[in-house]
């Protein structure tokens, strides 16, 4: 399993900071190699199972999930091999 967690970046440091940056929930967390998507709970946490063994994927934010069409993700995304 692969775990994500996604946020409200308000300082722009890319950073989670408690008291200023707020989690965001209901948020797609998508592995389209590994065939996997997962939508971020209220803590802003997500989890993709049953990724395939070995075998690189990306991981992104689908940006149509996000509640307010003018909210981007801050990175494109990252490749990894669960």
């Amino acid at each position: 399993a692969v775990s994500a967690f996604v946020f409200l970046d308000h300082d722009g440091d890319r950073i989670f900071t408690e008291g200023i940056d707020e989690p965001l929930p209901d948020a797609i967390v998508e592995a389209p190699h590994g065939k996997s998507n997962a939508t971020t709970d209220e803590t802003g946490q997500a989890f993709l199972y049953n990724l395939p063994d070995n075998r690189i994927t990306d991981v992104r934010l689908n940006e149509y999930s996000f509640f307010d069409p003018l909210l981007v993700p801050g990175y494109a995304g990252a490749s990894i091999m669960p």
